[in-house]
């Protein structure tokens, strides 16, 4: 009988731990939205979520590479032009390698698995300023945080 309490309350402990509900982090995004979303209603309480889309990750260092390559692709454009060049040209010339060289040099310091942004959709049913219901769908960036960094009007 003396062993049966701490066994008791051992069981009852990892019952409780096992049914305490974690958010996964597709309901953190989901929340950390709705809550954004909330402030710019003029009715929240006629809010109805409707769905959100696949979350699509973008890594830093694949970001900034992309970036690198487009601005190699310009400067590929721009060393296709005639010999003689302009100062215009030159200057211009000399911000795409400047911006290559910054991009190329971000993505090699950048960590494999770091977040560049979160992305996804959004769509929700509310009534709007005249109490019509309407469906908003909005594309969302969030930071790697999880803090909204833009919140699009998307259709």
């Amino acid at each position: 009988m003396k062993h049966l309490l701490p066994i008791t309350i051992f069981i009852s402990t990892l019952l409780f731990n096992t049914c305490e509900k974690k958010l996964s982090t597709e309901e953190k995004i989901k929340s950390i939205i709705e809550a954004e979303v909330l402030k710019t209603l003029s009715d929240p309480k006629s809010y109805e979520f409707i769905e959100m889309g696949a979350i699509d990750t973008i890594y830093k260092k694949e970001y900034y590479k992309e970036l690198a390559d487009e601005y190699d692709n310009l400067m590929s454009g721009l060393t296709d032009a005639p010999e003689k060049k302009s100062t215009e040209l030159q200057a211009v010339y000399d911000s795409v390698v400047s911006n290559k060289n910054k991009y190329e040099a971000l993505s090699q310091q950048s960590e494999a698995n770091e977040i560049h942004e979160i992305t996804t959709t959004f769509k929700y049913r509310a009534n709007d300023t005249s109490g019509e219901k309407i469906i908003t769908i909005y594309d969302v960036a969030l930071s790697e945080n999880l803090t909204v960094k833009q919140l699009q009007y998307s259709r």
